[in-house]
C-alpha cells in the first residue's frame, strides 16, 4: 500500500529498479546529444575558439610575467590596506584585474563549449565590469589605486555584517575587520568612503558605476545592461538572448556565441596591451621584442573575427534570423580595420 498506511518494501524495490533503468536510458541520450553537440560546435566554431584561446593564453602569458614583479620572495602575493607593496599600488591592482580577467575568460569559454551561451553572457558583465574599473585606476594613478585597495576593507564590512544576520562568524574575524575599518578611518571620510564606489571619491562627487564608465568613455553600458538581464530573474533574461526557444531549451545551444566571443575578444586583447604598457621598458624586452607582442594581439584580433565571419555565414541557425546582417557587417568591419575595432 502506497497510501494511507506502511509503504510496500517489494513496489518501492520495483519502483527503485524502474528509475534506475530509465536513468540508464536517459543518461545514454544525454551523452549521445553532448557527443554530438560538441562535434558541432568544433565544426561550426572550432577555429574561432582556438583564435580566442590564442588571445586567452598570450594575456595568461603576460600576465604572469607581470604577476611575478607583484610576489615576495616565495611567490606569494597579498594586498593589505596601508602596507604598500614594493611593486605600487597602481601594478598591485592591475595585477589583480589581470588575474580575474584570465578567470572569468576560462569560465566563459567553458560555458560557450558545453552550450550555455545565455550563461555566458552574464559573466560578460564581470569582465566590462573589471575593464571599467581598471581604465578609471589606470588613468588616474597611485592614489585612486590605493583608495581601491583600502576600500576592499569597507566591503569585507559588509559581507561580515550580511552573514552575522544569518550566521555566527569567527569572533576573531570580526576583530580582524574593525582593526582594518579604524586604520582606514583616519585616511577618509568614512561617510562617503564607505558607499559601494566610494574610493573614487573626490575624482568624482559622487561615485556610481555608470559615472566610472562615463568617465573613462567606455560606449558600451547596454553590455552591462543586458548581460544583467541573463543573471536576474526577469521574463527577459529567462527567454534569454538566443530568443524564446532557449526559454524552453534545457539542452545545448549555439545561439547567442557571436556576441560572446566577439566581447570575450575585445577585453582579453585590451587587457593584455594594458599589461604591456605598464612594463617597464627594460622589461619588456624579456617578453617581447620590438611591439611585437601588441602584433601579434592583433593579429589574433582579426583572426577571431575572420573566423567568427566564415562561421556565422555557414551557420544554418543564423538564416533567418533578423540580427544577422548586423552581426556580419560587425566582423566585416573588424575584418578591413585588421582587428582594431575591438578597442572601440
Amino acid at each position: 500500500m502506497l497510501f494511507g498506511g506502511e509503504p510496500d518494501p517489494q513496489f518501492l524495490s520495483q519502483c527503485a529498479d524502474r528509475l534506475d533503468g530509465l536513468w540508464e536510458e536517459k543518461r545514454r541520450l544525454i551523452e549521445t546529444e553532448r557527443r554530438r553537440f560538441k562535434e558541432r560546435i568544433d565544426r561550426s566554431w572550432g577555429a574561432t575558439f582556438s583564435s580566442v584561446e590564442k588571445l586567452l593564453y598570450l594575456y595568461s602569458d603576460i600576465a604572469e610575467f607581470f604577476s611575478r614583479q607583484c610576489c615576495d620572495e616565495d611567490g606569494h602575493w597579498r594586498i593589505q590596506a596601508n602596507q604598500k607593496p614594493p611593486s605600487g599600488w597602481l601594478n598591485q591592482t592591475l595585477n589583480v584585474a589581470n588575474m580575474r580577467t584570465i578567470r572569468i575568460s576560462l569560465s566563459i569559454l567553458d560555458l560557450i563549449k558545453a552550450g550555455r551561451c545565455n550563461d555566458a553572457y552574464g559573466l560578460l558583465r564581470v569582465l566590462y565590469e573589471v575593464r571599467v574599473v581598471r581604465e578609471f585606476i589606470l588613468a588616474r594613478g597611485e592614489e585612486v589605486a590605493e583608495r581601491y585597495v583600502d576600500h576592499m576593507a569597507v566591503m569585507e564590512k559588509k559581507s561580515f555584517d550580511a552573514e552575522r544576520r544569518w550566521t555566527s562568524p569567527p569572533e576573531g574575524h570580526r576583530e580582524t575587520i574593525e582593526n582594518q575599518i579604524r586604520e582606514i578611518a583616519s585616511k577618509y571620510d568614512m561617510k562617503r568612503f564607505s558607499r559601494d564606489y566610494g574610493w573614487a571619491y573626490p575624482d568624482l562627487p559622487n561615485p556610481t558605476f555608470k559615472s566610472l564608465a562615463t568617465a573613462v568613455d567606455q560606449n558600451e553600458h547596454y553590455l552591462f545592461t543586458n548581460a544583467s538581464h541573463q543573471l536576474h530573474g526577469s521574463m527577459y533574461g529567462i527567454f534569454g538572448v538566443g530568443g524564446g526557444e532557449d526559454a524552453i531549451a534545457i539542452g545545448s545551444t549555439l545561439h547567442g556565441v557571436h556576441s560572446v566571443v566577439w566581447y570575450v575578444a575585445r577585453f582579453l586583447r585590451r587587457g593584455a596591451q594594458r599589461s604591456l604598457e605598464r612594463m617597464p621598458r627594460s622589461d619588456v624586452h624579456e617578453f617581447v621584442l620590438d611591439g611585437a607582442c601588441a602584433s601579434l594581439l592583433s593579429l589574433l584580433a582579426k583572426d577571431v573575427a575572420e573566423n567568427a565571419l566564415s562561421c556565422l555565414k555557414s551557420l544554418e541557425a543564423a538564416t533567418d534570423d533578423p540580427s544577422r546582417s548586423e552581426r556580419l557587417s560587425m566582423y566585416e568591419e573588424l575584418r578591413s580595420n585588421g582587428g582594431l575595432a575591438l578597442d572601440r
